[in-house]
């Protein structure tokens, strides 16, 4: 069985000073997640984000904690941008 392709994963400056603040015992879980994404992107339901603001953006559920990101088929890349828990994920 041949292996899909990999997106690569770009990770802006908001998503590592975010990743900071995680609980040490989901650190790990949210970057394999991520792997996980990047290996199943052309496969995997996209959960978009409904408020018009976030046009294009994407979440990622790990556990209490959301990752929000933007994927781009054509270029074959993801890039996340934050990480927050879902108490502080969606205030305005």
């Amino acid at each position: 069985m041949e292996r899909g392709v990999v997106y690569t994963l770009i990770y802006e400056k908001g998503f590592s000073r975010d990743l900071r603040a995680v609980r040490s015992d989901f650190k790990l879980l949210v970057k394999k997640k991520l792997e996980w994404l990047a290996e199943n992107a052309r496969t995997v339901g996209h959960q978009a984000l409904r408020d018009p603001r976030f046009h294009n953006l994407f979440r990622l559920r790990v556990g209490d904690y959301r990752v929000f990101y933007k994927i781009d088929h054509q270029l074959q890349s993801i890039q996340v941008f934050s990480v927050k828990h879902r108490s502080d994920a969606y205030s305005k």
